[in-house]
């Protein structure tokens, strides 16, 4: 299994932002590569129940500007992975003994012909600390190589897109960038703090009906399980335009209008206009 040997000369790692460091990939006990990057941690929930972190890597240059790199055969970009798995055998949370499950959902999605974040198992030592066995893949992003759409940016015409959204917890956002890890290890509100900045809510909750309550709500406010919000993810939410927020959520509204009216005892059906 490749080893990789990541030193960030005694800085410290942090949730945010990134430290300078210098990874070595070793094959066979053999160095083969040796890569400038940048280092942080990254996850919500793992980051705060498993001793096993998982970490943000991104490749830069001698100047530590970004560069575009491959690891283990996979195509250049500079920004990757270490996806480490939630063990913890002091508080039992125990969510994937095997360490497979991330590999094992992104191949079958590449064998149905879908892209997929693709990666390797590594074991991997960070500041001389063996960290054990991690998934190191790409991060889900635009690129000819990864999530292969069009570009968008604030003076695009064209609103069709390529959008990536998100059905997930929120981000803490960069007004949080340099506060010492001990503030994420507790920052579960902003999980559940959905904004109209960096998303938009389903017209519908879980249950099929139309939500009549208002969105934005305190985070973990009683009714938020009912509630789906769509994340910016690129663009991102600081960039994406107010034109571009109208078009994709009319686009994904005009879509689950579609899903939950279809008769699907006929052969008529109009989601698949949207899919």
């Amino acid at each position: 299994m490749p080893y990789l040997v990541i030193d960030t000369q005694g800085k410290e790692v942090l949730y945010e932002p990134a430290v300078p460091a210098t990874l070595k990939l070793y094959k066979q006990k053999k160095l083969v590569q040796t890569q400038g990057i940048t280092l942080e941690y990254r996850g919500k929930t793992s980051f705060r129940l498993s001793d096993k972190k998982g970490y943000n890597v991104e490749t830069v240059d001698a100047s530590g500007a970004g560069v575009d790199v491959s690891f283990l055969g996979m195509p250049l970009e500079e920004d990757w992975r270490l996806i480490g798995h939630v063990v913890n055998l002091k508080d039992k949370y125990l969510m994937d003994q095997s360490l497979i499950y991330n590999y094992l959902g992104y191949e079958l999605s590449r064998r149905i012909g879908k892209y997929a974040s693709r990666g390797q198992f590594v074991e991997i030592e960070v500041n001389g600390e063996y960290q054990g066995v991690y998934f190191f893949c790409e991060k889900l992003k635009r690129d000819s190589n990864r999530i292969n759409i069009k570009s968008l940016n604030a003076t695009s015409t064209n609103l069709t897109g390529g959008y990536i959204l998100k059905i997930d917890k929120a981000d803490a956002g960069p007004e949080h960038s340099g506060k010492p890890n001990s503030y994420f290890m507790n920052n579960w509100d902003d999980d559940a703090r959905y904004t109209a900045a960096n998303s938009f809510r389903s017209r519908y909750d879980i249950n099929k009906k139309e939500i009549t309550f208002p969105a934005y709500q305190a985070p973990y406010h009683p009714e938020q399980y009912l509630e789906t919000y769509f994340l910016y993810e690129y663009p991102k939410a600081e960039e994406i335009t107010a034109a571009q927020k109208t078009y994709i959520a009319g686009y994904i509204d005009q879509f689950e209008r579609a899903l939950l009216t279809d008769n699907f005892a006929g052969t008529t059906r109009t989601y698949t206009n949207f899919m």
